[in-house]
């Protein structure tokens, strides 16, 4: 990738966190007792563009770096707190306890991509084992 590209991505980048950090602004000012309604899109309209910012970074340490992609979205996993386990014939996975909502058609991306590699691991370590 060539110095453009990766100067323009970032500046894209830093364009979606300074609007983050504007919306994050006008929570703290706004008054959540007399405007629910506002507050409510605030944080929302926050957490989507967290995570749009979330995976354009991830997008550009995959094309930046050494990094494979399974290592750093297993690190990813750990840092978002996502945990697997198998036991006694159940699968149990641990989630981050704000997830998006679903009728807002959000890009899960930063869930559904470290979660893949956990599970990938699991089945690998299960099946081995069993056999």
């Amino acid at each position: 990738m060539n110095t453009k590209t990766v100067f323009d991505r970032l500046q894209s980048i830093d364009d979606e966190v300074q609007k983050l950090h504007n919306t994050i602004f006008a929570l703290k000012t706004t008054d959540i007792q007399a405007y629910a309604d506002k507050y409510e899109e605030l944080s929302i309209s926050a957490a989507l563009r967290s995570e749009r910012i979330a995976c354009q970074l991830r997008n550009l340490v995959y094309t930046t770096t050494d990094t494979g992609k399974k290592d750093y979205l297993k690190q990813a996993a750990a840092v978002q707190g996502i945990k697997i386990s198998f036991s006694n014939s159940v699968l149990s996975i641990t989630m981050p306890g704000l997830l998006p909502k679903r009728k807002l058609r959000t890009n899960t991306a930063f869930l559904h991509e470290p979660l893949k590699p956990c599970l990938a691991d699991l089945c690998d370590r299960t099946f081995y084992s069993v056999i």
